[in-house]
């Protein structure tokens, strides 16, 4: 039985008629950047726009925080190996390695451009500070407080880095081009 016109309209075409009729020239844009072919089933990714440089600073510097914690860890294994009788469990035990994980992760969200990686590098020096504070008035040692000086700096220009310039707030504003 032959189909009418209105059938053929809204009947659905096969695979080999929809190919063809996508045949114009140039890759189509995907969803979250990703481009596709129109000449086959291979998938392009594009090339995600480049960080600001003061982004990558600031990622930078996110990961030297990261990087502070791990030698606080390796110190205290270090300790632990060298004098085990008078190692100690303090919060800092648990708490430098979580950290240096979180910080690691903050710097590739940040230099990704995720708005909220870097809300939360911003919150999170808030909160340290307060422990930050407790730790200079506990330790009067000059290595230790000349490290939390250092941190409260970098703490300080990562977050102005983060939110000053104009290219910076930019990078944060969109997500795909």
């Amino acid at each position: 039985m032959p189909l009418r016109r209105a059938d053929r309209r809204t009947r659905d075409p096969t695979p080999r008629k929809r190919e063809r009729a996508h045949t114009s020239c140039g890759p189509v844009r995907g969803v979250f950047g990703v481009t596709r072919s129109r000449h086959g089933p291979e998938v392009v990714r594009s090339a995600p726009n480049p960080a600001p440089p003061a982004v990558l600073v600031a990622a930078v510097g996110i990961g030297v925080h990261a990087f502070n914690h791990v030698t606080i860890v390796v110190q205290d294994v270090w300790r632990l190996l060298a004098t085990p009788d008078a190692a100690t469990f303090n919060p800092g035990t648990v708490y430098h390695p979580i950290s240096a994980v979180l910080y690691l992760w903050l710097a590739v969200t940040v230099h990704s451009g995720r708005n909220s990686g870097r809300v939360a590098i911003t919150v999170l020096p808030a909160f340290q500070a307060v422990g930050r504070y407790f730790v200079f008035a506990s330790y009067p040692e000059v290595e230790v407080r000349a490290d939390l000086v250092t941190g409260w700096a970098l703490s300080a220009v990562v977050l102005g880095l983060l939110w000053a310039p104009a290219t910076t707030r930019g990078h944060f504003g969109k997500r795909f081009a």
